[in-house]
């Protein structure tokens, strides 16, 4: 199913969930549960972790569906509940979250020198949480700048900037 197909069939099955209908979720965990999952992984680097945390999202979006606006974005909505699961669940076992973990194709393992795995960690955690998110939905969601706007109530050019200048700031700290 392409994108938009998903956006639409998660839009509709979220209106549905918010009227009492949670036979719905089986559409939002037909067309999301990868992407979601994936996102859930690329934070945690667990699978089992990864699974938990999508389990997780999944009970948060029955829990917090009275906030979901139905002319929302869907994808967005579902991402970022899974990105706040993930982080919940790190925060909960007592893991650091790290800059390879949200950016780096490499594996924590291989950052084997901790005073560089260190200063990742404080690069990305220096961000302001805002930033962070920013990053985050546009490198591993996948979204759009323009769905990340409208999730985030953000103007188009400011949310731009800003993932342009934590882009910066994380090499620049990093050099």
């Amino acid at each position: 199913m392409n994108r938009l197909t998903c956006e639409i069939h998660c839009n509709r099955a979220l209106c549905k969930i918010s009227e009492g209908d949670l036979s719905a979720l089986t559409v939002v965990y037909d067309c999301m549960a990868r992407r979601m999952f994936a996102l859930a992984l690329s934070i945690l680097k667990s699978y089992a972790d990864a699974e938990d945390a999508t389990q997780d999202a999944f009970l948060k979006v029955i829990q917090s569906i009275g906030t979901y606006r139905k002319d929302g974005n869907a994808v967005a909505w579902l991402l970022s509940i899974t990105r706040n699961a993930a982080i919940d669940l790190m925060r909960k076992r007592k893991d650091s979250i790290s800059v390879e973990t949200f950016f780096g194709d490499a594996e924590p393992s291989e950052c084997k020198d901790p005073a560089e795995r260190l200063a990742l960690e404080e690069a990305f955690m220096s961000l302001e949480r805002e930033d962070r998110e920013i990053l985050t939905l546009k490198i591993y969601g996948g979204l759009k700048f323009r769905e990340i706007s409208d999730q985030m109530g953000l103007p188009l050019t400011t949310l731009q900037k800003r993932y342009q200048r934590a882009l910066q700031k994380l090499k620049t700290q990093l050099r």
